[in-house]
């Protein structure tokens, strides 16, 4: 778990503020990086490459600050990227690498949890984007004179302590359960949504927003195949998934125990791969 914080026409003051409401986020480092009225902000929890994933993280006209963990970013270096030469083996390289070649196709050929920012100094933009569940959190602050992202609300909350609560999203939420579609308990305070990214004009403050994942789509072709085959499949995809978690950190793996069938059943198929895999039940 890390932090990413950021924005454009926002102080260095404001940041450090930002930043330090992470630090429970990403306790083994921080960085940041300013360019003009852009400033980039990471806490860092060390999962790969412990010496060299430092970040924020620049390649020729790109910047990046990266929070999650791209499960299949060896592949994508053997596969798209083998015209590169990779100074670290962090996966925060290869997504940079990744965007600089591909731009929005990238989303296609990604397998993790994320929420990112690339600021594209080329097209004077800021990309921000979040994974297909959601499982990294990203807000963002816009109102037309300056833009804050964040992957935590009172980070963002630090730098504008005259923030309003958005009185009609709380009264959803306490009817509902939930938060309705991208509100936040804050006015002008938005979530990055799952399987979205976002366009962000450095000049304008304008947003555009695109859908990159659907998880209808993959309901309107009926499968002609037969039960055992579904069986095997979904079999398939739980070892390749379980795999690639373990093996994508270059720290030790382990598991908590719920006492349910799915935590039990991960931990079935991890022990295929590992070893003595360390488990832990809290009651």
């Amino acid at each position: 778990m890390c932090g990413i914080v950021g924005g454009i026409n926002i102080s260095i003051e404001n940041l450090e503020k930002m930043q330090n409401a992470l630090i429970h986020r990403g306790p083994d480092s921080g960085g940041n990086l300013i360019d003009k009225n852009i400033l980039l902000g990471h806490r860092r929890l060390a999962i790969q490459d412990i010496d060299n994933g430092i970040q924020p993280l620049s390649i020729s006209s790109y910047s990046i600050v990266f929070n999650g963990e791209i499960y299949n970013h060896q592949k994508i270096r053997k596969n798209f990227l083998s015209n590169v030469d990779f100074k670290t083996s962090s996966d925060t390289e290869t997504l940079i690498y990744l965007y600089a070649n591909f731009r929005e196709k990238m989303f296609d050929m990604i397998d993790g949890m994320f929420s990112f920012c690339i600021h594209d100094k080329k097209r004077n933009k800021l990309i921000i984007a979040r994974d297909r569940a959601g499982k990294k959190p990203l807000y963002f602050f816009n109102d037309c004179e300056k833009f804050i992202f964040s992957s935590e609300l009172n980070s963002i909350k630090n730098a504008i302590p005259e923030i309003k609560i958005n009185n009609d999203a709380i009264s959803f939420y306490l009817r509902c359960g939930f938060m309705f579609k991208d509100y936040t308990p804050y006015k002008n305070i938005k979530s990055v949504k799952p399987g979205y990214w976002y366009n962000v004009d450095i000049e304008t403050l304008n947003i555009s927003r695109y859908k990159y994942f659907d998880i209808k789509r993959n309901y309107k072709n009926k499968s002609q195949s037969t039960f055992n085959e579904k069986l095997n499949y979904v079999d398939h995809i739980l070892h390749k998934s379980i795999k690639n978690r373990l093996i994508s950190s270059d720290l030790e793996v382990g598991a908590f125990l719920s006492g349910g069938i799915d935590s039990s059943l991960v931990v079935a198929v991890a022990s295929d791969y590992k070893k003595n895999l360390k488990t832990f039940t809290v009651k």
